[in-house]
Formats: structure tokens, C-alpha cells, sequence
């Protein structure tokens, strides 16, 4: 039954590979430099959004689903099949 329940983990996490990933990154850097006869320090700060979206995968999504939910099948048959010859 555990292992059921792993497989209908898989077939879960297989499907949200279709679902948008949110991308948040956030940067605090020194930069060093020379300005003429001068040694400058200066401090700077950047943040970062982006979106990403499975667009073209060339269906490999669909596959990694369908190849998970017949293991999920598989295992779902191995069980009934065990609970009937007990």
C-alpha cells in the first residue's frame, strides 16, 4: 500500500512539471575598480523575476505521465492481486 501511495506521488509530481515555475533572485555585490589615480568600492543591488513555462517540451511531459501512471497501475494490480490469493 506504501508503495501505492509512492507511485501516486510520482504520477502527482510528473503532472505539475506543467505548472509555471516562479523565479525570484535577489544579489547585493562590491565592485572594486580603478578611476584614474583612485581605487573605487561601489556597492550595488539587483532583483530578479521571472517566469518560466513548459512551451516545447516535445511532449516529454505526457510521456513521464503516462509512464507513471502505469506503474501506478502496475502496482495498483500487484495489490488487488495479492489481496485476492491471501
Amino acid at each position: 500500500r506504501h508503495l501505492l501511495a509512492a507511485r501516486g506521488a510520482d504520477v502527482r509530481g510528473a503532472r505539475a512539471q506543467r505548472q509555471p515555475d516562479l523565479i525570484v533572485e535577489g544579489r547585493q555585490a562590491k565592485l572594486f575598480g580603478n578611476s584614474g589615480s583612485q581605487n573605487t568600492t561601489q556597492q550595488g543591488t539587483s532583483l530578479r523575476f521571472g517566469i518560466l513555462f513548459p512551451v516545447f517540451d516535445y511532449g516529454r511531459i505526457r510521456a513521464d505521465v503516462g509512464n507513471m501512471q502505469a506503474l501506478r497501475d502496475e502496482q495498483e494490480a500487484n495489490l488487488r492481486e495479492a489481496e485476492r490469493v491471501a
